[in-house]
């Protein structure tokens, strides 16, 4: 059976939230069709 979705897999990556951004530019000056978000999942408060 074939999956016809647009997007079929989810990638996870671990960084420090200073280099959020320039991750995201990177995969989207790769890969133009990709869907990026991101999510900050655990915040310390100094």
């Amino acid at each position: 059976m074939r999956d016809n979705r647009k997007h079929n897999a989810i990638v996870i990556i671990g960084c420090r939230r200073d280099q959020v951004l320039e991750i995201i530019e990177h995969i989207k000056s790769k890969f133009p069709d990709v869907e990026v978000s991101y999510e900050v999942l655990h915040e310390e408060i100094p």
